[in-house]
Parts: C-alpha cells; structure tokens; sequence
C-alpha cells in the first residue's frame, strides 16, 4: 500500500503476529503492544482489538489472522485520514464537534473512572 509505506510502519518481524495483540495470553491480559506507527501515532493492540471487535459485530468465531491484518491496514488508513482531516483544521467546524461530542457521549463509562 503506497501512501501507508510512507507514512506508517508495522513493527519488525511477524506482522500478523502483532495484529494479534495480546492472543497469547489465557485468561489475563497483556500489556498492549504497539502494532503500528503512523505519523509517529502509536497504535496499541488493544485500539486493534476494540476496532476487531467492533467491525466483527459478535460474530461466532474470531476473524482469521489475514481477517485481522486486513483490519489493521483499515485502522491505519482511517488513521491516516483522521489525520489528514484534522491537519485540514477539520476538527474546528462546528457541526464536527457536536458529532464528535455526541460519540463520546455513546462510550460507556468504565469503572475506573
């Protein structure tokens, strides 16, 4: 993919390894990992996972490695535009941020906070 050679990197080695976040583990939680860089913006694993998540919409069985790949190259290029659009000054318009106050009124609350 051109425009994401240039401006973001996927960690050295096993790529589709690391799109797999913290699988590994059973039952306990690993530290989220970076699983890719883009424009110096770290993406964790657990921004992976939530976006896996998200996209699977319960399905029966967890998306394959290369599904999950896939998946990562969208969050990046969604990344990607978010940045373009807010570089754009984007995020100034109002209409933009009533939208943008509307969605982090829809994402529960967590009991840490």
């Amino acid at each position: 993919m051109p425009a994401c050679s240039a401006a973001c990197t996927k960690p050295a080695g096993d790529a589709a390894t690391s799109a797999d976040g913290a699988k590994a583990t059973d039952g306990a939680k690993a530290a989220a990992t970076t699983v890719a860089t883009v424009n110096g913006k770290q993406l964790s694993s657990d921004l992976l996972d939530v976006f896996v998540q998200a996209v699977s919409g319960g399905a029966q069985q967890p998306p394959s490695d290369e599904q999950k790949a896939q998946m990562l190259d969208q969050l990046i290029n969604m990344t990607l535009a978010a940045q373009s659009a807010e570089k754009d000054g984007l995020a100034k318009d109002t209409a933009v941020q009533a939208r943008i106050d509307l969605l982090r009124t829809q994402i529960p609350r967590g009991s840490g906070e």
